[in-house]
């Protein structure tokens, strides 16, 4: 067991308590990190220190994460990502939500925040970007089977482009699939739009909108973090070219060969390959650029299968049910269908949103 591992970095997504997992912690040359490690040494092109990463029952590593803890709170360590987990759904401890947290707001990347297409006059308003970069943008869903509920309610601060200092509020509500029904509060100052923005906000998800990323309110509606960068063909393309062009420093010899055991190259293989959550998301018959409350953010769509993964864990395993959910199956398995359909949402029409009650669903 120990050669095997000896030298190796190991992510995880989730926590395993599987005897394997302790004895390749006890290994002196073998780190058991979190999926963040991997996703965030390969978003920044560096491999970063895996002591940051580390999970498990070792020693030194509860050392590391209680002197973390004990860090005093900064404002950015209020905001999460909006792919949230939903009531009765056992969710990551606060200090991991708090390393993951980020807002939803703009980048370097070119960016396009459209106003909602429901908005008559929408090529006379612009949505709001603060100064801070924060887009007064809000897509706000509610599912839940047993009452048939697949509910929407979006929320948007626009700016007027033919008249300075005149802004209104614009929301829009209704079931997934449908236009529904709609309102625009205005026009009038931005402070005054901002409070009603703001209210409405918080009458519809229980929080403040500067705690939007914070953890669902029970009965309430989710906030969805979408994904506003345009598509652009040429920075692709750049991209491409610049992880083709050779530095003057490389020569042609071949990669070395790996050293590590056949089954652990395919699982890292697995694990770098970006591409296997949303290929596996669009296996079940959509896409998810053109999903019904627009394109979702990649940790959004993370997040989903996540959730998906957790339904199949407990089909696998009903005891899950209570010892991990505290639940009867049928109702964790309900918590677990309605958390995946308000994270990535569908439109079942009139329907009554379905319980992932069985393996053959999943595939």
């Amino acid at each position: 067991m120990a050669k095997p591992f000896k030298g190796t970095v190991i992510a995880l997504s989730g926590t395993f308590e599987f005897p394997q997992v302790k004895q390749a912690s006890a290994l002196d040359k073998c780190h058991i990190v979190t999926l963040d490690w991997l996703l965030e040494s390969n978003d920044n092109k560096l491999k970063k220190a895996e002591k940051n990463y580390l999970i498990g029952d070792v020693d030194d590593q509860k050392d590391s994460t209680a002197q973390k803890a004990a860090a005093p709170a900064t404002a950015s360590d209020k905001k999460r990502t909006a792919s949230a987990a939903v009531d009765g759904v056992q969710r990551p401890s606060k200090k991991k939500r708090n390393e993951q947290k980020t807002e939803q707001k703009t980048e370097e990347k070119k960016i396009h925040v459209p106003v909602d297409e429901a908005c008559k006059d929408s090529a006379g308003y612009d949505v709001v970007i603060d100064a801070d970069g924060v887009i007064w943008d809000a897509s706000l869903k509610l599912t839940s089977s047993s009452n048939n509920n697949n509910k929407f309610y979006r929320i948007q601060l626009l700016k007027s482009k033919t008249k300075q200092n005149s802004y209104s509020t614009w929301t829009r509500w209704g079931r997934v699939g449908e236009v529904g029904a709609s309102a625009i509060l205005g026009p009038t100052d931005f402070e005054s739009a901002k409070k009603t923005f703001e209210k409405k906000f918080r009458d519809k998800s229980g929080l403040a909108w500067k705690d939007r990323l914070d953890d669902p309110k029970p009965g309430k509606y989710s906030f969805v973090e979408r994904d506003y960068e345009e598509d652009d063909p040429d920075a692709e393309e750049a991209r491409a070219s610049k992880k083709n062009k050779k530095k003057p420093d490389e020569d042609d010899h071949p990669a070395p060969e790996s050293k590590l055991a056949k089954p652990i190259q395919e699982v890292v293989s697995l694990i770098f390959n970006q591409e296997y959550a949303l290929n596996a998301l669009q296996e079940l018959n959509f896409d998810a650029n053109k999903l019904p409350l627009g394109k979702l953010s990649k940790r959004t769509l993370q997040t989903g299968f996540q959730a998906l993964k957790d339904l199949s864990e407990l089909l696998n395993d009903a005891s899950l049910a209570a010892s991990k959910y505290q639940q009867p199956l049928a109702t964790a398995l309900e918590t677990l269908s309605n958390r995946y359909f308000t994270i990535i949402p569908h439109a079942f029409g009139r329907a009554r949103p379905p319980v992932i009650s069985h393996s053959s669903m999943l595939k």
